[in-house]
C-alpha cells in the first residue's frame, strides 16, 4: 500500500466502480494513513462520491478533526443534513 503507483491506479479503479462497504473502509484507511495529499484527496473524493454507501457518513464524521479535510468533511456532512430537512 506504500507504493503511490499503486495506491493511484487503485484511486482510479474506484472512482470508476459504484462504491461498496470495503472500498470505503479503503478509502477511510488512506486517508487516516500518510500518503501523498493527491491520493488522501482522491480518497476523500471517494467518499464524498459514495456518500450513500454505507460508512461513508461515519468516515467523513471521523475526518471533521483532520487538518486537511475536516472543513471540507463537515461542509459535506452539513449540505447533507440540510438536503434531508427540505
Amino acid at each position: 500500500m506504500n507504493n503511490p503507483l499503486h495506491l493511484v491506479e487503485l484511486v482510479r479503479k474506484l472512482m470508476d466502480s459504484e462504491g461498496t462497504e470495503a472500498e470505503i473502509q479503503l478509502a477511510q484507511e488512506v486517508l487516516e494513513g500518510n500518503a501523498y495529499i493527491l491520493v488522501r484527496e482522491a480518497a476523500f473524493a471517494i467518499l464524498v462520491a459514495h456518500q450513500q454507501v454505507n460508512g461513508a457518513a461515519s468516515a467523513l464524521e471521523s475526518l471533521q478533526s483532520d487538518p486537511d479535510f475536516g472543513s471540507s468533511a463537515m461542509r459535506v456532512l452539513y449540505s447533507k443534513q440540510g438536503s434531508y430537512n427540505q
